[in-house]
Formats: structure tokens, C-alpha cells, sequence
């Protein structure tokens, strides 16, 4: 009911040698584009979401009857027969990974009706990344077809069988071992739990160039401070500074359009665009 996809970055080799560049280690969720089989659709921002943290209105929401985007806490597994404590480990140091979030992604299809995204990561070795997708029909043995009545707040089976009653991950006995330790140091087992709010993500053309312009501007200034001084740069020498600065200095693209997007949400926590490209840092 799984299908599982994960990102490994190995550990720097002995010698203080840099680490590899990240390896994806399986298809799944990270294909989304290969979901049903649909031809690769072109970038459109108004098909793109993003999500913000936000306290839940009220916590039995959070509950998996309810199909929530959410983030730490317990995962709401979508279907019960849930995944191995051993397909939930770091493929670079074997400890279990930790639940991050997850994104409620429904599609325009009766077979993936229903279809949730799992996040996980290593807090051991930070190496790791997983996600796991999954999604059943409208019609399933385990939701009402209707939409849920959110005024019901019976929460009774919020930890499946075979679950950390802590963590909610996986587990062949009632807790995990560093759970218990955890909870006997009154240290949180895992993240704070949000709701996640999901919302059409704002075009990034008008942030765009506010990077550029603050450069431009602190640059102007510098220039005014300098001119100012005993013994500033002449004009000739002025000239030869901007050459260099043209020659050496070189503008990230990448970067300035990921600067301008994230302006245009702040504070977002996932970016979600279905069969698009990632957006890249630099």
C-alpha cells in the first residue's frame, strides 16, 4: 500500500574528503510524475502550493480519519497495514529515520482519491531523506465515501496496532527502547505537532529583483561612505573595481529566482507542484 522514495547523502569519507553529491536511492513518491501515467505537464504557478505551520483549530483534525496535512507529532497513516520498522531505516546508519510531516495530495482520479505523502529524515546522521507515498479509491474498507463530520472528535485509534504508542512509527513491541529513554529524560521523541496550512503559492515577479536592488543600493552607499573619506578611490581606480567586480563576481539566476519565490512566501514550510520541476537553491 506503500511505495516508497528516499534521497541518501553517504557521510564524508575518512580524511575529512567532502561528502558525494546526493544519490536517489528509489522511485516513488519523488516520481510523482509518473502517478497515472500522465504525460509530463509544463510549470504553472497556479498549479503550485505551498504549506505554512499553523496551530491546529482543533486536534482531533489531526486524527487520520480527517486526511490531515500536518507536521511532527504522530504520523496519520492512511491505511493500516503500515510499512516495517526495517523499510523506516537510514540506509547510511541503520537508526530509525524520524516522521517529519505529511501532505494530503489528492488527485483527479477515483484510484487516488485518497493519497497522502510521509516525510521522513535522520536525526542520527542527517544523511537520509524518505518519502513514502500512498492512496486508495474513494471507495475503501476503511473511509466512509461522504466527506468525514469533523464534529466527531473519537480519537480512540489514533496509534495503530504495531505502532510506538509515543512515536507512532513502527514497532514489534508497545515502544520503542529510545522512545522510553526519552520519555524517562522528559525529552520530546519527536517534533511539535502542526497543522499544516495549504495555500496557492504567490508569484514570485514581483520579489524578484528586491535582492538586486538591495545589493545595488547597499553598493551605492559604500561608494558615498568611501568618496567621503581622506584618500578615496579616484575615478580611474573607481573604473577598475568595477571591472573586476564584472569579471570575478558572477549572478546566480537560480538563486535570484529562488530568493524572489521565497520572498513571495515567507515563512513556508513545503513547496508541492505536481509533475514540475524542483525548485533549486542555486
Amino acid at each position: 500500500s506503500f511505495e516508497f522514495g528516499s534521497m541518501s547523502t553517504p557521510p564524508p569519507e575518512e580524511g575529512g574528503g567532502k561528502s558525494s553529491e546526493p544519490v536517489a536511492v528509489a522511485s516513488g513518491a519523488g516520481g510523482d510524475e509518473e502517478d497515472d501515467g500522465e504525460e509530463e505537464e509544463e510549470d504553472d504557478d497556479d498549479d503550485v502550493q505551498v504549506g505554512y505551520l499553523v496551530k491546529p483549530k482543533q486536534a482531533h483534525l489531526l486524527h487520520r480519519r480527517y486526511f490531515p496535512s500536518k507536521a511532527g507529532g504522530r504520523p496519520a497513516w492512511l491505511h493500516p497495514e503500515i510499512p516495517s520498522e526495517d523499510e523506516l531505516r537510514c540506509k547510511v546508519c541503520d537508526k530509525l529515520l524520524t516522521y517529519m510531516m505529511q501532505v494530503y495530495a489528492s488527485r483527479d482520479t477515483d484510484e487516488t482519491f485518497h493519497r497522502m505523502l510521509y516525510v521522513f529524515g535522520c536525526q542520527a546522521c542527517k544523511h537520509e531523506f524518505q518519502i513514502l507515498r500512498c492512496q486508495l479509491p474513494r471507495k475503501n474498507e476503511f473511509y466512509s465515501y461522504e466527506a468525514p463530520d469533523e464534529s466527531v472528535t473519537d480519537t480512540a485509534d489514533a496509534v495503530l496496532d504495531g505502532c510506538c504508542r509515543l512515536c507512532g512509527l513502527p514497532c514489534s513491541d508497545r515502544m520503542h527502547s529510545m522512545c522510553q529513554n526519552r520519555l524517562g529524560q522528559n525529552i520530546r521523541p519527536s517534533f511539535k505537532e502542526f497543522e499544516v496550512d495549504i495555500e496557492a503559492a504567490e508569484d514570485e515577479e514581483d520579489y524578484k529583483f528586491e535582492y538586486e536592488k538591495g545589493l545595488h543600493e547597499k553598493y551605492q552607499e559604500e561608494i558615498k561612505q568611501v568618496g567621503e573619506k581622506e584618500g578615496s578611490l579616484d575615478r580611474t581606480e573607481q573604473g577598475v573595481f568595477k571591472e573586476w567586480q564584472q569579471e570575478h563576481i558572477s549572478v546566480d539566476n537560480t538563486f535570484l529566482t529562488f530568493h524572489g519565490w521565497a520572498k513571495a512566501n515567507p515563512g513556508h514550510v513545503v513547496r508541492y507542484a505536481y509533475a514540475q520541476s524542483p525548485m533549486w537553491f542555486c
